[in-house]
């Protein structure tokens, strides 16, 4: 709660550190420790929630693995393939898309 009160005073209201301390009634070095912490959780979570949109990963087990594991995806990464499916994924819905297209297009004439 106070890591939102503080990032909001500094950033949205631009008030300065020393005056945030003030109406805190907290010392200017607290007040920088909880600003820095809370800029850090929003960095980690931020990347978190990329790396969860971007790559459907559902838990960090997903980074682990041997051998066995890149035996079974060709030689790659769990990550690698991952994205290599995303990326087939993503081009056959563009394929499709056309041909609806076409189809379309085809039906209007």
């Amino acid at each position: 709660m106070r890591e939102n009160q503080i990032i909001r005073e500094y950033f949205i209201n631009g008030k300065s550190m020393p005056k945030i301390a003030k109406e805190q009634g907290i010392s200017l070095g607290r007040v920088r420790q909880i600003k820095e912490k809370g800029l850090r959780r929003l960095r980690m979570g931020k990347a978190r929630r990329e790396l969860l949109e971007k790559f459907d990963i559902a838990e960090a087990g997903a980074y682990r693995g041997g051998l066995k594991s890149y035996r079974e995806h060709d030689f790659t990464s769990i990550v690698e393939s991952m994205v290599i499916k995303r990326q087939d994924a993503q081009a056959e819905y563009e394929s499709r898309l056309r041909e609806l297209e076409e189809s379309r297009k085809t039906r209007m004439r």
